[in-house]
């Protein structure tokens, strides 16, 4: 064999073995690269199930969340409903105790108006009845002088009337009309103040 031939027959059998070597490492590379494949397609599963475990739970978290403060709300809006319905119905009612109190006020005002006018009528039937009893006895004691002097007087005529009978009897005519007067105006103050009573 040639020197030729054996240099050829050597660069032959270095190209075969770097051939046999690159087989070697491009397999060793293609496993590597398979691995990495699985391990990036782990991850990624790894990944997106992690996602999607992370989506689910934030939301059902939400869902909760949102029932609970939809709850919340309906409970703060009936609570807020019972309150404005309180609210009004005090309003009212301290409405109509304001009505009421100052209907009682102005009744106690017309009842404290009308005891004055009824303590000064019983304090005017009082002093009427004094004035009447003074009177009465007064005609009582004229009407005795007057039949009195009528018994000593018997026979005379009326022209000749002593002055002093003629006196006592105007005076008893003067007391009968003013105590009618007073029992008038008395039954027309009665009757006065039983209207009034009767409209409050």
């Amino acid at each position: 064999m040639s020197k030729r031939e054996v240099i050829h027959s050597n660069e032959l059998k270095n190209l075969k073995k770097e051939l046999r070597d690159a087989e070697i490492q491009q397999l060793a590379l293609k496993k590597e690269i398979l691995i990495l494949k699985d391990k990036l397609e782990k991850t990624r599963r790894e990944s997106q199930n992690e996602r999607e475990e992370f989506e689910t739970e934030f939301k059902h978290k939400y869902e909760r969340e949102k029932i609970l403060l939809t709850d919340e709300n309906k409970k703060l809006s009936n609570e807020l409903d019972k309150l404005t319905a309180m609210y009004e119905r005090l309003s009212m009612s301290n409405r109509q105790l304001e009505e009421e109190m100052r209907d009682l006020a102005d009744k106690k005002e017309s009842v404290a108006h009308w005891e004055a006018q009824i303590t000064e009528i019983i304090q005017w039937v009082s002093d009427e009845k004094d004035a009447r009893g003074y009177l009465q006895a007064l005609a009582s004691k004229m009407t005795e002088e007057l039949e009195a002097l009528k018994s000593s007087s018997l026979g005379a005529r009326a022209t000749d009337m002593p002055w002093k009978m003629r006196r006592f009897a105007k005076l008893d005519m003067s007391a009968r009309l003013e105590l009618q007067s007073a029992l008038d105006a008395e039954i027309r103050a009665k009757q006065a103040i039983q209207e009034e009573l009767n409209k409050v």
